[in-house]
């Protein structure tokens, strides 16, 4: 595993499994590294799970979910605080990563990779 980055950040990043493979993350540990505060909220939108992933089956509520969580959690009408909100806010990077860089290979061909993010329940 290799250290975060960051100066003086010792968290260890889980590594890569390769595409098409799944990520383990430990989220009882995680949860614990969290906030009360934030642990309390996640509990809280951990009742409304299977309306959530329901939810993401829908195309667009999945790009609303990465571009603005906070919006989408909101059009479910399911409460969230402010901090929480902040917490959420979407990264404008993701309009660039959604419309794919188009890459020119030496035999001539291009190809466009295209990003699909399937949300799923563990169990």
């Amino acid at each position: 595993m290799k250290k975060h980055p960051k100066k003086g950040n010792t968290q260890e990043l889980p590594k890569n499994p390769g595409p098409n493979k799944r990520l383990e993350i430990d989220l009882e540990k995680a949860m614990k590294a969290q906030p009360a505060w934030l642990r309390t909220e996640l509990e809280g939108l951990k009742k409304h799970e299977n309306e959530i992933l329901r939810s993401l089956k829908e195309d667009a509520n999945r790009e609303l979910f990465i571009s603005d969580a906070p919006r989408f959690l909101k059009k479910l009408n399911l409460p969230i605080s402010g901090a929480l909100a902040a917490r959420l806010r979407g990264d404008a990077s993701w309009q660039k990563l959604k419309q794919g860089v188009c890459f020119k290979l030496p035999n001539g061909q291009t190809v466009t990779p295209r990003v699909r993010i399937n949300f799923t329940k563990e169990g």
